[in-house]
């Protein structure tokens, strides 16, 4: 067993009982508490998840803002459980957003979407999920549209949420008392320990588990949930493949579990294999998010094999089938347009970069050298200070100093 005993013979039938208790209770209490105070403190960044753009006044005439939102209702309406289904529907309401800024029902569509998703996997609430992602979107459409009868519909849903949350706390807590050594008891601690942000402790309550030799659909699930934390949570993907491929032996037909592993390669820069598995996926079950990816390693591919055209032909076709792409897609045409002097696309992509990850300095400096590069001073001033902003001892930031006149003076 890779857990300590300590945790066998006593912390499973008494603190961890306690921990559980409390994670729900601060869970519970912090939604609902967010829910009675109307506000929520990551709202600001909701135009960071959504990467909204900043549109000339044309563009907000035609379609009507309750056009656009019946176009992502009836997405979501025929959604089945595919992720791609919701992607769809999500991109009707980016884009309702996008023109419509101050409209709720944007935000009421995007709080819909990840509601759903929040409950897709295993068929529990993912808290996290909730909290951070639906129920913010939801604020928001209830501070824009206060009369609207579907905003408050949906925003009374959660009050519901969170109760069912509370029932299923009492069945986990009845199941630590009758079964503290059965796998699935563990388990179910372990995605509660997870959804508190506490991997290293999540990963030693699902190793346990998988210890305990469980049924193979339980084996299963808890394979994946290990190479998803260590894939997405712990920046670990040589350790995610491992776990991968054991669920492969599992389950050789699934698409999804060659996705993880495409992406688990991708992140290891291993793009032949992320190449390999990703179009397994695809011709398993084909959808936007592993064609996406495939487009992105057959692109970096490409790049790392010197074939520009080949890699910017392929990145541009991945961005145009998933608008909200990563920024890493975005960041590595702005420096391949940039290297060809192509400041105008360069420009255009790392603007984009900014869009979708505002905290990413270089796409700033990078921005600003491609404005410059167009003419456009008053723009690459305002990205240069930026910049300085958010890293001013680098060496960027001396060149900043040393050729950008309005800036010479600046800390």
């Amino acid at each position: 067993m890779i857990f300590l005993n300590y945790y066998v013979n006593h912390l499973i039938t008494t603190f961890c009982i306690v921990e559980v208790d409390a994670y729900f209770t601060n869970v519970c209490d912090d939604g609902k508490k967010r829910m009675k105070n109307g506000r929520f403190s990551t709202i600001a960044g909701i135009s960071v998840l959504l990467g909204v753009l900043t549109l000339p006044a044309h563009a907000l005439q035609s379609p009507h803002p309750e056009e656009l939102y019946s176009q992502g209702m009836r997405a979501l309406n025929s959604y089945h459980g595919q992720p791609d289904e919701l992607i769809q529907a999500q991109n009707h309401f980016i884009r309702l957003l996008e023109k419509y800024p101050d409209s709720p029902l944007g935000y009421l569509g995007m709080s819909r979407i990840y509601t759903i998703d929040a409950y897709r996997y295993d068929h529990v609430y993912d808290m996290e999920k909730i909290r951070d992602l639906a129920l913010p979107f939801a604020i928001k459409a209830l501070e824009l549209g206060p009369s609207v009868r579907a905003v408050h519909e949906h925003y009374s849903h959660f009050e519901e949420i969170f109760q069912e949350f509370s029932l299923y706390k009492k069945r986990v807590q009845d199941d630590l008392n009758a079964n503290p050594g059965a796998p699935e008891t563990y388990y179910a601690v372990a995605t509660f320990i997870r959804d508190q942000n506490e991997y290293t402790k999540a990963l030693d309550y699902y190793k346990a588990a998988l210890d305990m030799e469980p049924g193979e659909d339980l084996k299963l699930r808890i394979l994946k949930r290990i190479g998803y934390i260590y894939l997405n949570d712990t920046g670990q993907p040589e350790k995610a493949v491992e776990y991968y491929n054991q669920a492969l032996k599992l389950r050789e037909s699934s698409p999804l579990i060659h996705e993880y592993l495409g992406l688990a390669y991708l992140k290891m820069q291993d793009y032949s294999d992320a190449i390999s598995m990703l179009t397994r996926a695809v011709n398993i079950m084909p959808g936007i998010i592993p064609q996406f990816h495939l487009l992105e390693a057959q692109g970096y591919q490409a790049e790392q094999e010197g074939k520009i055209e080949e890699a910017i032909q392929s990145l541009e076709q991945a961005c145009q089938i998933k608008p909200a792409a990563t920024s890493t897609a975005h960041y590595r045409l702005g420096n391949l347009y940039y290297n060809r002097q192509n400041f105008s696309d360069a420009f255009s992509h790392f603007r984009r970069v900014i869009d979708l990850d505002p905290q990413l300095a270089q796409a700033y400096f990078l921005a600003a050298k491609s404005a410059q590069s167009l003419g456009k001073e008053r723009q690459a001033v305002t990205y240069y200070k930026k910049y300085l902003q958010m890293d001013a001892h680098s060496k960027e930031a001396d060149w900043i100093r040393a050729n950008v006149p309005a800036l010479t003076h600046s800390k």
